[in-house]
């Protein structure tokens, strides 16, 4: 996936009290602005060197929930714009988006 940055943070350190009353905390791996959107990629090392597209769609899937509290964080921070959220497999080469518990593109 080809995005046209035009500022990426890495690292990034976010809290919300969501409206459980729940602290949600954790670290960003990658937030990429665009002029019209903001990309949430979250790293992770799952993968062979030859594991299936499927496979890794299933195992993004894993990452939903986590996935869609950041974006929640972030579309606060970055009102107006569109937040996307990918899992990048390191191993593989690949970036699966993940919104809403679904694969995007499928």
């Amino acid at each position: 996936t080809q995005l046209n940055a035009t500022a990426i943070h890495k690292e990034v350190a976010v809290r919300l009290l969501n409206n459980q009353g729940q602290e949600v905390k954790g670290f960003i791996d990658m937030l990429v602005e665009t002029k019209d959107e903001i990309h949430i990629i979250d790293h992770k090392s799952f993968g062979s060197g030859n594991t299936s597209r499927e496979t890794l769609e299933e195992e993004a899937l894993k990452y939903s929930g986590q996935l869609a509290s950041y974006a929640e964080i972030v579309s606060l921070e970055y009102a107006g714009k569109s937040v996307r959220t990918w899992i990048y497999f390191v191993v593989e080469g690949l970036m699966v988006g993940v919104i809403n518990n679904s694969i995007i593109g499928r």
